[in-house]
């Protein structure tokens, strides 16, 4: 009985806890997500000039 009270009366810490270890969570994952959109907008104009650049690159070969 006295095992069942003591399981009893951690729980809603446990829950808590939990609770804590989610919102944490949440909140390392939102303050990436801006850091994460910028990196890929940079990527997208990375690509879009390397694709207007690639097709030189044969020309620049040939003055080398």
């Amino acid at each position: 009985m006295q095992q069942k009270l003591i399981a009893l009366d951690s729980s809603p810490q446990l829950m808590n806890k939990g609770q804590e270890d989610i919102k944490l969570n949440i909140d390392g994952s939102l303050k990436s997500l801006p850091e994460q959109l910028n990196k890929d907008a940079y990527q997208d104009k990375l690509q879009q000039i390397f694709f207007a650049l690639l097709p030189y690159q044969s020309k620049w070969k040939c003055l080398t």
